[in-house]
């Protein structure tokens, strides 16, 4: 099965015939994976695939590891050359149909002279027919694949001629054993060829789909497959990795408390209605549902995919306080004040949110507030574009500006960082996938960064930005632009070291997977992956500050702004 399924996927990105774009491949991967299960044997499972394939890929060889592979088909006379062109990729079941970024085509070349190297037409990634791809598939079993075909140029344009066909996403149930192996085999095969943060992540992949394969085997139901699934894609260590199911609604009522890890334990940094609980900001929470919270958050962060761990912490803790309006968790606190305060036993209740904005967070302060006397504070995560314009006459006037992103970005901050600098800024490397070969040596990248101009006037008052490891995609586009340029301190806790354009799909089973589909790296080309931007001033809370109510990461901001300001002629 775990060849079939690294077959396909060569076959499906890879292989220019006419029938892997009309395929269906979400019930041709549950029919493979049906027929291959039986075969015990290298010749058996050469057999199935023979069988499998012949349909799809009539010029692609398949033999036992070891025997003399049958003679090739001889080469179609054409004055073309076909082969797929991918940027990122694009998938008949992409969720979002405007996206424009990614793109999959199966593009048909003129020759320009005969018998020139098809190499050489288009440089070096373009795919050469009379050099096919040879695929170790493990089981005792290889393939040849040719990768281009030599075509008749068509009369009628290759877009109207043979268009992508848009099949449903769900083969049938999840309950189904083989549309949950099909769906395990489809997220392989596309995270194989198209993550762009392999050469950084620290995955066998290979042995991922192995414990995937087995676990959907085993699952007794679509609940059970979710987690199977939710483990794969937390393999890839990706912070925009994730997974939601057509047919299973997210929790959406919050047990109205906000938990942190500080100073290595689980604590109540917030409570929404302290009239309705017996918990009270400062609790540290031992146990939630009778099991220990550090054994219950060590369960939880293992589900989730993050390339860093304080996002992963950050996912586990935010998941643990959500569940469905009416459901009950009950939790052992006692008072951070002393070890020797009581435990209590509280049960807490979910209670549904009637917006996203209603969602729990930290306290802080208004959305734009006056800190000190000439000094402002303003919640990047908060504020509206045409609030930040109206807000420009007192950025102007300040002397020192403390801009909040421990969040995602509400407005275009583009409109703000051409304002802290006197020159021309861009924004860290945006590297596009562009691929017509398998393989990590065929890939090569096309980098479209943000270009921005200085916004006169500029804003001459001392920055400081605070951050921390909720930060990321947009958040930290933002954050590496000031850090390269060092447009401001940065003060609190590394973002969560993910970044790149999203690429949603659908697997057979009406799976929706989120990943990354575009590689970033900083200005310097170093990695960010996994590392994010790091604080110039870091701060992090405390449980003395926890249990005043104090935001300890404000407070260094503030006192970096308010000491550069005293000190400057």
């Amino acid at each position: 099965m775990m060849a079939f399924t690294r077959l396909s996927g060569y076959v499906r990105f890879f292989h220019p015939s006419d029938s892997v774009v009309t395929t269906n491949w979400h019930l041709f991967l549950a029919n493979g994976l049906r027929v291959v299960e039986s075969a015990t044997t290298p010749d058996s499972l050469t057999r199935a695939l023979r069988t499998l394939f012949a349909g799809v890929a009539p010029t692609m060889r398949i033999d036992r590891v070891g025997t003399p592979p049958h003679s090739p088909v001889p080469a179609a006379a054409g004055n073309a050359v076909a082969f797929w062109a991918h940027r990122g990729v694009s998938l008949a079941t992409s969720v979002y149909k405007e996206q424009t970024l990614y793109s999959s085509t199966r593009v048909i070349a003129a020759s320009v002279a005969a018998g020139q190297p098809a190499s050489t037409l288009l440089g070096k990634a373009f795919p050469d027919p009379n050099r096919p791809e040879r695929i170790d598939l493990g089981a005792g079993v290889a393939a040849v694949m040719p990768v281009a075909l030599r075509v008749a140029m068509p009369a009628v344009p290759e877009a109207r001629r043979l268009a992508p066909k848009t099949f449903s996403s769900c083969v049938s149930s999840a309950d189904d054993r083989f549309t949950r192996l099909a769906a395990v085999a489809e997220l392989w095969m596309v995270m194989e060829h198209f993550y762009p943060y392999w050469d950084v992540v620290d995955t066998d992949w290979w042995a991922t789909m192995r414990s995937g394969l087995l676990a959907a085997s085993r699952d007794k139901s679509a609940s059970d497959f979710t987690v199977t699934l939710q483990r794969m894609v937390a393999t890839l260590h990706d912070g925009h990795g994730g997974l939601s199911h057509n047919a299973r609604p997210r929790p959406w009522a919050s047990y109205g408390v906000v938990l942190r890890v500080v100073e290595g334990d689980v604590m109540v940094t917030r409570v929404m209605d302290t009239a309705r609980t017996d918990v009270r900001r400062g609790d540290v929470v031992l146990e939630i549902d009778g099991r220990p919270s550090s054994t219950v958050l060590a369960e939880q962060t293992s589900l989730e995919s993050s390339a860093t761990p304080q996002f992963a912490e950050y996912l586990a803790l935010l998941n643990l306080m959500w569940g469905f309006p009416g459901d009950t968790r009950t939790v052992r606190v006692r008072s951070a004040e002393s070890p020797a305060a009581p435990v209590r036993t509280v049960t807490l209740r979910a209670r549904e949110m009637t917006s996203v904005r209603d969602t729990p967070d930290d306290v802080r302060p208004e959305k734009v507030a006056e800190l000190a006397p000439g000094v402002l504070y303003v919640h990047l995560g908060k504020i509206s574009d045409a609030e930040f314009v109206a807000l420009l006459p007192r950025l102007q006037r300040a002397s020192g500006l403390v801009f909040d992103l421990r969040d995602y970005p509400s407005f275009d901050t583009r409109l703000l960082l051409p304002r802290l600098s006197d020159s021309t800024i861009t924004s860290a490397r945006f590297e596009l996938p562009v691929r017509s070969l398998p393989g990590t040596d065929a890939v090569t990248f096309q980098n479209s960064p943000w270009i921005l101009p200085p916004i006169r006037p500029r804003l001459r008052a001392k920055v400081a930005f605070l951050t921390d490891g909720r930060a990321i995609s947009y958040a930290e586009s933002t954050m590496g632009i000031v850090e390269a340029y060092k447009l401001g301190e940065i003060v609190g806790e590394p973002t969560a070291g993910t970044n790149g354009n999203i690429n949603p799909f659908m697997l057979p089973g009406g799976f929706r997977v989120t990943w990354t589909g575009l590689r970033v790296r900083k200005h310097d080309g170093s990695q960010h992956h996994g590392v994010g931007i790091r604080p110039t001033v870091p701060s992090s809370a405390t449980k003395r500050g926890v249990l005043d109510g104090r935001d300890e990461q404000l407070e260094a901001a503030l006192a970096v702004v308010r000491s550069a300001r005293r000190s400057s002629p």
